[in-house]
């Protein structure tokens, strides 16, 4: 059965975190997920996040749905919203971190400094690790880093955002994954991690948890 839990709080003033969850509209079971970040300090860091966010999640359920299963498919996309993002005179910069999940399977692609770690009973991997922090999403010349990952389940999906590992630290990060099963619990434990290191959070807090157990619902 799968589990989606989130947590999104600001640091110092706005939070300029963004992200949306959604089903496929011709495929129930193939989930499509964006998160980004705002760039700090620039105008039109919120409105880049919102958009970034709004029109790669449309631009995909527009899509066939078995096209999705396709790194290449989810660079394109993310292509064509740093070309529309560059067209907006009211949008700044962003990461932006897109992709879909069908049963075992999980193919996106992603630019910035947001992250997206896997976790299965057999590996654990970061699967946005070569991904090119700039140019940016909006300044019409970002590189899409297209990633695939098999997913056994039972399987944990984490979405995130700079002030979640910065400041949590992966070690921690990958440790409250693996054995804190609970997504709710798990959240609250890589928070607690995040403000221990500071005292309280330097930066916008965005971490999404996508779990599945494996057992019928």
């Amino acid at each position: 059965m799968l589990n989606i839990v989130s947590d999104t709080r600001p640091g110092y003033g706005e939070n300029e975190d963004v992200f949306m969850v959604q089903w496929h509209p011709k495929a129930p079971d193939l989930l499509l997920v964006a998160i980004a970040d705002g760039q700090g300090g620039q105008p039109g860091a919120k409105v880049a996040a919102q958009q970034a966010c709004r029109l790669i999640l449309q631009a995909a359920a527009d899509s066939r749905p078995w096209s999705l299963l396709w790194t290449q498919k989810w660079e394109r996309l993310l292509g064509r919203i740093d070309r529309a993002l560059r067209a907006n005179a009211d949008a700044g910069f962003t990461t932006l971190i897109a992709f879909a999940v069908k049963r075992n399977k999980l193919f996106g692609a992603a630019c910035g400094d947001s992250a997206l770690m896997a976790v299965t009973a057999r590996d654990v991997q970061v699967l946005t690790k070569g991904q090119m922090k700039n140019p940016p999403v909006g300044s019409g010349r970002a590189a899409a880093f297209g990633f695939k990952f098999p997913l056994a389940p039972p399987w944990t999906i984490l979405a995130m955002t700079d002030g979640v590992w910065k400041f949590a630290g992966w070690d921690q990060i990958r440790e409250k994954a693996i054995e804190v099963r609970d997504p709710e619990a798990m959240i609250e434990s890589i928070r607690g991690a995040a403000i221990r290191s500071t005292g309280s959070l330097q930066d916008d807090f965005t971490l999404l948890v996508i779990c599945e157990d494996g057992k019928k619902k």
